[in-house]
């Protein structure tokens, strides 16, 4: 039996960048489960589980397009500092949760300071970026756990890049919500 499209599958991977940089991996914890072809995960790791059989490992090479999107300057915001939320002090590499006009939570990174004001990030940290994915199917018409019923579109395939524990209060932003932002 191999994948197709609206399998709920069961995998492990590995996901680095293409300098071998694992940037996450499922190995240490529990295997990924995930509906395909529905837009959980990211398009280039979506099609490529698409024909495996179980057992199978396989490398998949995902292209910025196809992964986390490219970097999207519209996503790049200059928020004046009175903005700021009181009592925090703006610093480069701080997390923030900024709300879209659709109410959307979309989280963002400081990436310069300016006299009067911040520019925030709120691209995938993973945006522009080239991945590689090592995958193992486990298993193929698997449950799919209660929690897992949401779509990660954009920021799929269990990014875990670390966010600052400190996250600020949102801000208004025109931002724009990409998917979950995981």
């Amino acid at each position: 039996m191999q994948v197709k499209n609206e399998d709920i599958i069961k995998v492990h991977y590995t996901g680095k960048f293409e300098d071998g940089e694992v940037f996450d991996s499922s190995i240490d914890r529990e295997p990924m489960i995930f509906q395909t072809g529905t837009g959980m995960m990211i398009p280039g790791f979506d099609k490529g589980v698409i024909g495996m059989k179980v057992g199978d490992k396989k490398e998949i090479a995902v292209v910025a397009a196809e992964g986390y999107g490219e970097i999207d300057p519209t996503r790049v915001i200059e928020m004046p500092l009175e903005k700021f939320p009181e009592g925090h002090k703006p610093e480069i590499g701080m997390h923030m949760e900024l709300v879209d006009q659709n109410q959307h939570v979309v989280p963002a990174v400081i990436t310069e300071i300016k006299k009067e004001a911040v520019i925030l990030d709120a691209n995938h940290p993973l945006a522009g970026k080239n991945v590689v994915f090592n995958v193992e199917l486990l298993e193929i018409g698997c449950e799919m756990p209660e929690q897992h019923h949401h779509h990660h579109g954009e920021g799929g395939c269990g990014c875990t890049t670390e966010r600052k524990e400190d996250n600020v209060d949102s801000c208004d932003s025109n931002g724009g919500c990409g998917g979950c932002g995981h």
